[in-house]
C-alpha cells in the first residue's frame, strides 16, 4: 500500500487552488496587463495586489501562486501609478482644471 492515501497528509489529492488565489492570479494578471494604458490597470492591480495579500496565508496548498500574483500585482500597480503621474505632469498644462480647479 501506498503513503500517498493517508487521511492526516495536506498534500493528497489535487492540488487545487482557493477561488481567492484564482481571483488573485486573474486581477493581477489585468492589473499588469492594462498598466501600459495610463491607469485603466491600476484598480485591478490594487484588488489583486489585496487578493494575493491575504491568500498568501490562507491557501498553503497553492504555495507559490498567491506569491506570483503579490509581485504581478504589485509590479502593475507600481506601473500604473507612475504612468497616471507622467499623463498627469503631461497633460496637465495644456488641459486647463486638470490638475487644480
Amino acid at each position: 500500500m501506498s503513503s500517498a492515501g493517508r487521511p492526516g497528509d495536506p498534500d493528497v489529492g489535487t492540488r487545487g487552488w482557493s477561488t481567492l488565489t484564482l481571483a488573485a492570479l486573474i486581477l493581477a494578471g489585468l492589473g499588469l496587463v492594462f498598466a501600459p494604458a495610463s491607469g485603466i490597470g491600476l484598480p485591478f492591480a490594487l484588488a489583486g495586489t489585496i487578493c494575493a495579500a491575504i491568500a498568501i496565508p490562507r491557501d498553503r496548498r497553492a504555495r507559490p501562486w498567491p506569491l506570483i500574483a503579490l509581485v504581478a500585482g504589485l509590479l502593475g500597480t507600481l506601473l500604473a501609478a507612475v504612468l497616471v503621474v507622467v499623463a498627469m505632469v503631461t497633460w496637465g498644462p495644456l488641459v486647463p482644471g486638470l490638475l487644480l480647479p
